[in-house]
Formats: C-alpha cells, structure tokens, sequence
C-alpha cells in the first residue's frame, strides 16, 4: 500500500497597540489535513481496503499584553487547537477488520496562558509562564495485542504546570541556559483498554497521569563562542 498525507493551512494574525501600554492580539489559522491509502494487495478474501479520510477545523486565538516598563512585559493568551490522528494510530481498526481506523476523529483543545517576559539590558531575559490545557476526544489505546495497537477517542485530559527560563551573555563568548518545566498531566474521565491474548479489560481510573509524559523537566547549557572563527563548544 501507498500512504499519503496532504496538510495546507492559511492564518491571518493582527497586533493593534490601543494604548500606550497595551496590545492585543487575534488570529486565526484553519487547518486542513487529509489521510489517503491505496491498497495493493488485494485477492479473494482480502478486499480493497484502499480510503481517505479528510479533518478540518478552524483554530482562533487572542491575546493581551501589558507593559508593566520597558523591560517587563505581562501577557495572557488564550486559544483553540485540533491533533489529527497519525497513520500508525490510523493503522488497525478495533472491530479486527482490515483496512484504516476512519472512525477516529481528532483531539480538540483550549489552551490558557498567562506569564511575564522580562529583559536585563541586552544580556539578560527571565520568562515565567503558567498554563493550564483542557483536551476532548483525547486519543487513547483501545486495544493491544499480538503486536497491533487500536486507539480510540476516549476521554477528556488536562494538563496544567508552569514554566521558567533564564538565558545570559557574559564577557569572553560566554553564554548560558536554563529552563524548568512542571506539567501535571491527567486523565480526567475514566475509560477501558484492553490489552494482551486473550484481551484483559483494564480500568484507567480518572485522575491517573498521562503515560510517557515527565511531571519535571530540566534543561541547562554553557556556550563558549569564538567570535572571529564561528567556533563554539
């Protein structure tokens, strides 16, 4: 079989500084993702499973900044956002028919953030950022056995934390980074998977953490820069 993805979006964003201190911001972005599969292997017994499926969705934002003074800025956004399915999650169908999962319909998210972005002089920024996400039609594992995985929309999450970065430039080429990142990442309805031969339905019990997903995340570097080569360790 041939997979194919076909993704084009278009977006229009505005600024409109309505005073001295304040700007607000709007955009739209409408997004359209198609899945296409063309079958090959097809003999009696094995129909054509050949299908597309197309997802489309308008996503909107806005956003509000205040300049607390010329180094501190205060802002606080707000917006939509869409996650189609991949092919791999696309891949099986749960009833074990053959062909694509088109039943599986994209995530659906608001996102909301406040935060504050300040610069030292022209050596220095802090950023703090808090966020809080809430996501409908969540993908989920259906099914998982005999090595195929079948997903499903399933549940509502949402996840929540904050976010802190600092970055300097010092004397001598030297640079340095470092960010923090607490995400608290949860199922909030309850839903079934099964998983192994012969499938075993297990519970995942609102409130439970997302998988695979770090409650802390720590992240730092140190640059040396050699101006006059482009060198740098």
């Amino acid at each position: 079989e041939d997979d194919t993805v076909y993704n084009a979006a278009v977006y229009a964003q505005a600024e409109w500084k309505f005073a001295p201190s304040w700007i607000l911001l709007a955009g739209l972005r409408y997004t359209r993702v198609q899945f296409e599969s063309q079958d090959y292997f097809i003999s009696p017994g094995n129909p054509n499973d050949s299908g597309s499926i197309r997802y489309a969705r308008g996503t909107p934002v806005a956003g509000l900044t205040y300049k607390l003074s010329t180094s501190v800025n205060l802002y606080g956004t707000v917006g939509k956002g869409f996650e189609t399915p991949t092919f791999a999650e696309l891949a099986y169908r749960p009833n074990g028919a053959s062909g694509l999962n088109f039943s599986l319909q994209p995530a659906l998210s608001t996102n909301w953030e406040i935060g504050m972005k300040s610069r030292f002089g022209d050596w220095m920024r802090f950023n703090l950022a808090l966020f809080h996400i809430d996501v409908t039609d969540e993908i989920v594992v259906d099914t998982n056995s005999g090595g195929r995985s079948t997903y499903k929309n399933a549940s509502k999450t949402r996840r929540e934390g904050l976010e802190l970065a600092w970055d300097g430039r010092f004397k001598h080429g030297l640079e340095a980074a470092i960010a923090y990142t607490f995400l608290d990442a949860r199922f909030m309805q309850p839903f079934v998977t099964t998983v192994g031969t012969p499938g075993v339905p297990t519970n995942v019990n609102a409130g439970s953490r997302l998988p695979g997903v770090p409650p802390n995340t720590l992240y730092g570097e140190i640059i040396w820069r050699h101006a006059p080569s482009g060198f740098h360790a």
